[in-house]
């Protein structure tokens, strides 16, 4: 990813890929991988399930949700997707005013849709239901 200054950035296909596929490279042996991406550094970014601040951000979605003027509209279920040799299902979160480019890159269909979340991937379909089932709870 390139910075273009005022916070705009360039993103490809190629580079979005990239970086999934060194953290999942780098992270072979953990299971419970989540990798989300960081509005405002640009880049995905991840934690394990035992990480302090993968609690601290469950928190904060759950909590963002349920305010009436949180800035998390909704965290739904997204389509698996294929990176690499990996197969990620997402948590899609809608959040007020942010779009992910990256993710409509990732998606790789055109549907515009995508730009309005923000993914948070896990390698298993029974961990995005488990953490969904209590972020909507």
């Amino acid at each position: 990813m390139e910075s273009l200054g005022d916070g705009y950035f360039s993103a490809s296909l190629s580079d979005t890929t990239n970086q999934i596929e060194e953290i999942l490279n780098e992270s072979r042996e953990k299971t419970g991988l989540m990798i989300y991406w960081k509005h405002g550094h640009n880049i995905f970014m991840f934690f394990y399930p035992g990480d302090q601040m993968y609690r601290v951000e469950m928190r904060r979605l759950r909590r963002e949700l349920r305010k009436q003027d949180g800035n998390v509209l909704e965290i739904v279920a997204g389509e698996p997707l294929q990176v690499g040799c990996d197969t990620l299902y997402p948590i899609e979160v809608k959040m007020s005013g942010l779009p992910c480019a990256p993710y409509l890159l990732l998606r790789e269909d055109g549907m515009i849709e995508h730009l309005d979340y923000t993914p948070y991937f896990v390698r298993t379909i029974q961990k995005r239901d488990e953490i969904l089932q209590w972020l909507n709870e």
